[in-house]
Parts: structure tokens; C-alpha cells; sequence
């Protein structure tokens, strides 16, 4: 609804319902905010468990941040023993 929205807009949205509608829509939550134009920028090759470790150590990092995650994640899976 727009009274919804409008108390978004106003910065008082919790970050699990933003995250909701991001998901829904196949976007970032940095676009939905309006921090990016991109809806889908390039990392949109990671895995579910991959997206799910950088968006929920912080909400609120930069894309560049959340890309730093994403590679420290990717590399530490390299030393996961495999059975």
C-alpha cells in the first residue's frame, strides 16, 4: 500500500520485509533503496547459501562491501574438505 511504501521511504522499513520484497521482485535490497540502478548487478552467479551469507552479516553494506564478502565466502569454500 502507499502508506507502507511511504513509511519505507521514511527509512522505518525492517530490514527481513525488504529483503522479502527483493526477493520476490529477483533484486537487491540496495536497489530497492535506491543505492544502486542495477537491479541485478554481476554477482547474480552466486548460490543461494553464497547470497545468503552477504546479505545477512550486514543489510546495509555497500555493493563493493558485499562483493568482498562473496569473495572471502567463495575462497574459504576452496579449503572445505570434500567427502
Amino acid at each position: 500500500s502507499n502508506g507502507i511504501i511511504s513509511t519505507w521511504k521514511k527509512g522505518k522499513a525492517s530490514s527481513d520485509k525488504i529483503e522479502k520484497v527483493a526477493d520476490y521482485f529477483n533484486v537487491t535490497t540496495d536497489y530497492l533503496l535506491g543505492r544502486t540502478s542495477d537491479p541485478n548487478p554481476a554477482n547474480n552467479n552466486m548460490t543461494k547459501n553464497q547470497k545468503l551469507v552477504a546479505y545477512s552479516i550486514d543489510p546495509d553494506v555497500s555493493d563493493e562491501e558485499r562483493e568482498a564478502i562473496i569473495n572471502m565466502v567463495k575462497e574459504a569454500m576452496k579449503f572445505r574438505k570434500r567427502m
